[in-house]
């Protein structure tokens, strides 16, 4: 049973679902309640029944309101089973913070001709009377509620189920400590030829997609934390040793212990799945899905770096190899031909001399010291070289691993054939999951038929809150659900309450 009168500001996490439990292929909408203080940057992570880790994402929370929210796709061959969202934040001591961990059931579409079981009775019950919920016409009222932040849920009872206490759950938290608003990662840097742990006080970690340089630290086990400033969609970064050690770097993937419970598959929760299938089919009739999520991602602005010298090889695609480019057309850069292949250095023009070691190559935004597998690269695919040589130059954008000069190279079509050793220390990291409201259908084109008729998040001054009711094709009885925090974050308020429709309205 879910009670919500009277929760203080830091007790607890609550989570607030848009339905008690959601089908495969289905997107789940949640907002957290955060214990205060709130920490900016939560970090999300899906774990499966078995207790793996099948995705990981962050939200900026609403400081002020004590909030993050967000919206997770459940994959389409997902096997049934309890699932667990975890929330974490980092304090200012480079320490995790849980922030709490909630379980909530995913049924396989094809698990809709299974069987039916008895109902478990730890069914939860929304034993909650806090606000005034009344619906009139078209719209929710919410009315003698206090200032503060909200969210709304309103889906269909007769198919979901009247479990409206299923789309609350909690967790106990710890008063938080002051968090970092930042995006963290961890990992292990090994060496590439023994697979031994690599301790170093200084780590440089490349972003090819803006051409700035972080730094990190491994420990004794070569273990690290990684902070990076937010950024939305995911992105690639490569760590590199100052050394030029080989080196194979791989994020943290941690593990939950395994849910042997399954939840039931009751009669109910069979003709959901049943019903959920012949709503993809309708929906495939209209080459979509129920429900689209379509987020455009922004890519980040490169630094603004400034070049020693550039060339447009497009002028030069004739030549066979970039080897011979640079003898021919860009002699800054001076290979020699060795037995186990080409060797490379950069001319620095201020001081009159070749630099003594191999210049750093970017290609692609990708770092390699492997002047073979440039020299071999073909003209005819390179829009742009450029070499950056000078010594204040090489220090204020390529910190700690341009010191031998940088050469950068842009393709037209980037490539993925970096050498092997090169590719072991590319890193795959989540940033921030872009923003996206719930945005119900039309009915223009499409049906307008799905379980989940709203999910509505916002702030009220108090008094009274107008919130209107889309229109649908289906007909029956909705259930809403309602989670407000106060303004002064010292209460955590919740009501329920149904209503019928007729199809159209």
């Amino acid at each position: 049973m879910i009670f919500l009168s009277g929760l203080t500001a830091q007790p607890a996490t609550v989570l607030h679902h848009d339905r008690p439990y959601h089908a495969t292929g289905e997107v789940s909408w949640f907002r957290a309640y955060l214990p205060a203080p709130a920490p900016p940057t939560v970090r999300v992570e899906v774990y499966a029944p078995d207790g793996s880790r099948l995705d990981y994402f962050f939200l900026k929370s609403d400081v002020a309101g004590g909030t993050a929210e967000g919206y997770y796709r459940w994959g389409y061959d997902l096997p049934t089973g309890y699932y667990r969202i975890a929330l974490t934040a980092l304090s200012a001591a480079g320490e995790d913070v849980p922030l709490g961990t909630f379980r909530h059931p995913v049924y396989r579409v094809d698990d809709r001709n299974a069987t039916a079981e008895a109902a478990t009775n730890d069914a939860a019950e929304f034993a909650t009377d806090d606000l005034d919920l009344r619906v009139e016409g078209d719209a929710l009222r919410i009315a003698g509620a206090p200032a503060g932040t909200y969210s709304v849920a309103v889906y269909h009872d007769a198919v979901v189920g009247s479990a409206a206490g299923a789309t609350v759950s909690s967790a106990p938290a710890q008063p938080t400590p002051a968090c970092l608003d930042t995006l963290f990662y961890r990992g292990q840097i090994l060496a590439a030829t023994d697979a031994a742990p690599v301790n170093v006080n200084l780590l440089p970690v490349f972003d090819g997609a803006t051409y700035a340089t972080y730094f990190s630290k491994t420990d004794a086990a070569g273990e690290f934390l990684l902070n990076l400033p937010a950024f939305a969609g995911s992105k690639t970064v490569q760590v590199r040793s100052i050394t030029d050690q080989a080196l194979k770097g791989s994020l943290s993937s941690p593990r939950l212990p395994r849910l042997e419970q399954r939840p039931p598959l009751t009669a109910e929760v069979i003709e959901y799945l049943d019903l959920s299938h012949r709503r993809r089919k309708i929906y495939q009739l209209y080459r979509t899905v129920e429900t689209p999520l379509e987020v455009e991602v922004r890519p980040e602005r490169p630094l603004p770096l400034r070049a020693s010298k550039s060339y447009n090889v497009q002028d030069y695609k004739a030549f066979p190899d970039l080897y011979t480019f640079f003898r021919e057309v860009a002699g800054e850069l001076r290979f020699r031909e060795r037995r186990d292949g080409y060797t490379a250095q950069l001319y620095n023009a201020p001081t009159q001399r070749f630099f003594t070691g191999t210049p750093l190559f970017i290609v692609d935004g990708r770092l390699t010291r492997d002047a073979d597998y440039v020299a071999r690269l073909d003209p005819a695919d390179v829009a742009r070289v450029s070499f950056y040589y000078g010594n204040r130059e090489l220090r204020e954008q390529f910190p700690a691993l341009g010191s031998q000069g940088v050469v950068q190279i842009d393709r037209l079509r980037p490539a993925a054939d970096l050498p092997a050793d090169d590719a072991a220390n590319l890193l795959e990291l989540h940033g921030l999951q872009p923003a996206l409201n719930f945005t119900p259908r039309s009915g223009e084109e499409v049906p307008r038929l799905s379980p989940l008729l709203l999910w509505q998040t916002g702030t009220t001054e108090g008094e009274q809150t107008l919130i209107p009711l889309p229109a649908t094709d289906d007909s029956g009885t909705f259930r809403v659900v309602v989670l407000l925090r106060t303004a002064a974050g010292d209460a955590l308020l919740g009501g329920t309450t149904t209503f019928t429709r007729e199809p159209g309205r």
